[in-house]
């Protein structure tokens, strides 16, 4: 996949993560565990798994999710979702976000 982080903060402004693939159970894109997440004005994009194309946020703790001003589309899986999942106690805000395929 793209990116993939445990713990720790990931800051995403003004990017592109596009036409990743993984051929294991994690996500194309983007996969966090235990992690705070900021996305901002950016494109999760064309992202292919197994289980989850674009984001696969699993929480250990409290960790924190803001996704703003963001674009989810062409993201494809084959058994849970396309463009994003989110599992565990998290705090977490997605606004004015586009979701297409």
């Amino acid at each position: 996949g793209g990116i993939r982080l445990r713990g720790d903060h990931l800051s995403l402004t003004k990017s592109i993560v596009r036409n990743n693939t993984s051929e294991i159970s994690s996500p194309g894109g983007v996969h966090l565990t235990g992690s705070d997440l900021t996305v901002s004005d950016s494109v999760i994009s064309e992202n292919t798994g197994i289980a989850i194309g674009g984001m696969d946020l699993l929480s250990s703790g409290s960790p924190e999710l803001l996704v703003t001003r963001t674009v989810f589309y062409g993201n494809q899986a084959n058994t849970v979702c396309g463009a994003l999942r989110i599992v565990g106690p998290r705090i977490a805000r997605i606004e004015n976000c586009i979701f297409a395929q």
